[in-house]
């Protein structure tokens, strides 16, 4: 099955979504405030975990200089150093 690529699809998906972790939240606001405290946490932490995990990941100035000079092991030892703290986080 083909994914579907139009920007407003994902645009009224990503509304429905908001709308509908908009009712979500209110609903714990009534039920228990500490709950939706621990939800917010959780989305705050994700939110982290998405940033530095990012995609795009290579694209500092300072890789693309790693990779041009990547024979040298001691560009490849500071590039696994900063994957690793990466992983760690």
């Amino acid at each position: 099955m083909k994914k579907i690529k139009s920007k407003l699809y994902r645009k009224i998906k990503k509304k429905a979504k908001s709308k509908e972790e908009a009712t979500k939240l209110e609903m714990m606001q009534d039920q228990d405030p500490k709950l939706r405290w621990e939800h917010f946490e959780k989305l705050e932490k994700d939110r982290a975990r998405e940033r530095i995990l990012q995609k795009h990941k290579n694209t500092s100035k300072y890789i693309k200089g790693l990779k041009k000079f990547a024979d040298e092991k001691q560009s490849q030892n500071a590039m696994n150093e900063r994957q690793a703290e990466k992983k760690k986080l």
